[in-house]
């Protein structure tokens, strides 16, 4: 292996394969790790380590593999690795979602209707959660998934709150409330407070857009 030993490649990429091919292919050694050199000098130090054990892991044979074949495992590795970056990143972005107030902006500037409607059907915290996470307006079909979970949601509200005052007060629950100090009521307050409280910041975006559409909705 006449080629410098400081060369990236060399460094990165052969020097971990010494023990795994003896033989290289073309008319030379010095000229096989040249081209070698010439092909992957564009790649970091990360790709070329992640390719050189790639290369061992799929060896068959003690031949060194053509550089064509070590340039394509470069390759891949390159292209997945910037793939996983971009995952990545969606991924940050996902999970440090917009502010609430920047959420309501978008989607009443965007589809104020929809805004309105979302509040009739109490799902407009579905609504400004989705926004929030994905920094976008939901496709239909999105918007379906949205109220179908919080029908299915409201359904299962209502059983547990069933179950719950049954428990508490026996055969003569209804018509009953728990108690504000009930852990559950607790609950279902916090969430109902968080629903009003989306409810009120998108009528007065309504209202601030619109005043004759908002006015109503205050």
């Amino acid at each position: 292996m006449s080629t410098s030993q400081t060369h990236p490649v060399i460094e990165y990429f052969a020097n971990p394969l010494k023990g795994t091919f003896s033989k290289t292919t073309g008319a030379s050694e010095k000229d096989y790790f040249s081209d070698l050199c010439r092909r992957l000098e564009g790649f970091n130090a990360d790709v070329l380590t992640l390719a050189s054990e790639r290369i061992s892991r799929r060896a068959t044979s003690r031949s060194w593999p053509f550089p064509g074949r070590c340039q394509e495992a470069c390759e891949e590795v390159a292209r997945e690795r910037s793939a996983a970056a971009k995952r990545d990143r969606r991924a940050g972005k996902e999970q440090y979602g917009l502010p609430e107030d920047a959420a309501v902006r978008i989607l009443v500037a965007q589809d104020a209707g929809l805004a309105i409607a979302a509040i009739d059907g109490e799902w407009q915290g579905d609504l400004v959660d989705f926004i929030k996470r994905h920094h976008r307006m939901p496709d239909e079909t999105q918007i379906e998934q949205l109220v179908v979970g919080a029908h299915a949601r409201k359904r299962r509200h209502e059983q547990d709150e069933e179950t719950e005052l049954r428990a508490f007060f026996g055969e003569k629950w209804q018509g009953k409330q728990l108690p504000a100090s009930h852990p559950r009521k607790i609950m279902w307050n916090a969430f109902e407070a968080r629903r009003d409280r989306f409810a009120e910041k998108i009528s007065e975006a309504v209202l601030a857009a619109d005043p004759v559409e908002g006015e109503s909705y205050v």
